[in-house]
């Protein structure tokens, strides 16, 4: 089963009810020192362990307030939705791939218990047993001890354990002891083999090491652990780097999934911590690479820029504290922190300032809001997991590549130069009705590079109109609201009879109906974000995208 989404009550700093949407890859909670990010994940935690609450994990606010004993409290609880996917081994065999469960944690009598039930149409379900058959499998990555070079008999740790089971088997150390020198070196070099096997379906791209194990000594019997790379060099683990010892406990946590049928959800709490930019990078990537296994969420809470990837922003969470109408403290979740410009919560919230790493990358692009900035990564990626024979290199070129919102046509000078000032190769999307040549002179960098979109025409123009209503309806109708009257054809006839000029930009023409018509904003970025989801990569019109695509290139080989 696949988390969806968090609901926490009276939990520590949760004095308000606060959700946490989560992604079914990688989910990244980020925020200032004590804003309840650890909350989280210890919630996370307790939905897979059998372990009751304290007094002290009910929020002191909440117990005053309902005048009620705590352990009896039964608002003190967290509500997760999961989705089931291929196994259905948390409910009864009836459930369908696809539906959706509630289940309550109670904190205090750590009850567990079946909420409701939905279909793939949202509509509920005969719940049945109200207790779940299985808790969520939950792994927290830095619960793991380090492995050493030389392991012996006495004083293995959990790690070393896990490694050796799964090298040699049960009971692996009476075996080798009962081998002469020949069997057992014949045993340890098909052990070597073994443990890469069962390693080699966990392990992501970019770790690129694997065990070797050799017997160092007969009496008393010690095995010696080595790494190697991918170019046959050879090290001792104590010799790697503290993000390769991190990863090699990581891994073995591993192997006590099959993850062919069972789906679980790694945690880590400041995977950042001992590790160099550099190497926060990689781990991210790392990270990352183990959630592309349709069985693996990844939920991370961290404080480091470097571990958080602007090419994936719908992954961030941002974790901030508040004061209820009431007067309460509170911590509160913003799901939608990248819908902002520039992630200016987020930097606020981290100390971050303009000129760092969230803000600018190799090649900056920057563009007018933060529809085309949500929009244009989900499209960037579409076409690198789909379209990879068309463009071999764009993985490689994206990842050099940070999507700026400028906040408006007439900021864009502003950041141009402000990208210059920080040394990177500014590229300038816009649309149809900008002037191009005003924008590099106002800039004052005739050589940056502007990608303008056909006169008229605005980056919503990229789908084809009946897509954006189909994307428009999906929104509108996942916020509730009746979607019968808000479709290509009603918005043709409002237009003609609405006597506006046809200079209006289409998005805005949409938006413009949506208020008049129906009283309701359009949300811009996350209609479009869904249009890209939704469509078809033959049917966009890629030619502006293409040549985005062709200046990106032209920047990344000119670094």
């Amino acid at each position: 089963m696949i988390l969806k989404r968090l609901t926490i009550t009276g939990f520590r700093p949760f004095f308000e009810t606060a959700t946490l949407n989560i992604e079914p890859t990688v989910t990244v909670l980020t925020g200032a020192n004590d804003a309840g990010k650890s909350a989280v994940l210890e919630t996370i935690r307790r939905l897979s362990a059998d372990v009751a609450g304290s007094l002290d994990d009910a929020n002191s606010d909440f117990l005053i307030v309902s005048e009620m004993q705590w352990d009896r409290n039964i608002d003190i609880c967290a509500v997760s939705t999961f989705v089931v996917s291929s196994d259905t081994r948390y409910l009864h065999q009836s459930t369908p791939v696809g539906w959706e469960v509630d289940l309550r944690l109670r904190y205090t009598m750590n009850e567990f218990h079946v909420l409701s039930l939905r279909n793939e149409r949202g509509k509920p379900e005969n719940v049945g047993n109200s207790t779940p058959k299985r808790r969520l499998k939950v792994i927290d990555l830095a619960n793991h001890d380090i492995i050493r070079t030389s392991i012996s008999v006495e004083g293995r740790n959990a790690s070393e354990n896990r490694l050796l089971t799964s090298a040699f088997g049960p009971n692996h150390w009476d075996k080798l002891e009962s081998l002469d020198d020949r069997n057992r070196n014949l045993h340890c070099r098909n052990a070597n083999e073994k443990i890469n096997a069962s390693l080699s379906r966990a392990k992501p791209q970019a770790l690129d090491i694997e065990f070797y194990l050799e017997i160092e000594s007969h009496s008393p019997l010690k095995i010696t652990v080595g790494l190697e790379d991918r170019f046959g060099g050879r090290a001792f683990p104590h010799l790697r780097g503290a993000g390769y010892q991190k990863l090699m406990g990581l891994m073995l946590l591993l192997l006590d999934i099959d993850l062919e049928v069972e789906n679980v959800l790694l945690l880590y709490d400041e995977p950042e911590n001992s590790l160099h930019a550099d190497a926060q990078h990689a781990f991210r990537k790392i990270l990352e690479d183990f959630a592309e296994h349709q069985n693996i969420q990844v939920v991370y809470a961290t404080h480091s820029p470097a571990m958080i990837n602007p090419a994936r922003p719908k992954s961030l969470r941002l974790l901030y504290r508040d004061t209820t109408i009431a007067g309460y403290a509170t911590t509160r979740i913003n799901n939608k922190p990248y819908v902002e410009s520039s992630y200016q919560s987020v930097r606020a919230q981290l100390g971050i300032l303009p000129a760092d790493s969230l803000m600018f990358s190799a090649v900056t692009i920057i563009v007018e809001g933060p529809t085309e900035r949500l929009a244009l990564n989900r499209l960037i990626d579409r076409l690198i997991d789909e379209r990879t024979e068309i463009c071999p290199d764009l993985k490689l070129h994206w990842r050099l590549c940070f999507v700026l919102s400028a906040g408006g046509t007439g900021e864009i000078p502003k950041w141009i130069k402000f990208a210059a000032s920080q040394n990177v190769r500014p590229i300038v999307l816009v649309d149809g009705d900008t002037d191009a040549d005003t924008i590099k002179s106002k800039g004052g960098f005739e050589n940056v590079r502007v990608v303008s979109h056909a006169y008229g025409k605005d980056f919503e123009g990229i789908v084809t109109e009946e897509l954006y209503f189909k994307a428009l309806a999906e929104v509108l109708a996942n916020l509730g609201k009746s979607v019968e009257k808000t479709t290509k054809e009603e918005f043709d006839k409002w237009w003609a009879s609405a006597g506006l000029t046809n200079k209006m930009m289409f998005s805005s023409r949409v938006a413009k109906w949506l208020e008049s018509e129906f009283q309701t904003c359009l949300n811009k970025p996350i209609v479009m974000d869904k249009a890209i989801e939704i469509a078809d990569l033959d049917s966009i019109k890629m030619c502006k995208i293409d040549e985005l695509i062709e200046e990106i290139k032209k920047a990344v080989d000119s670094l």
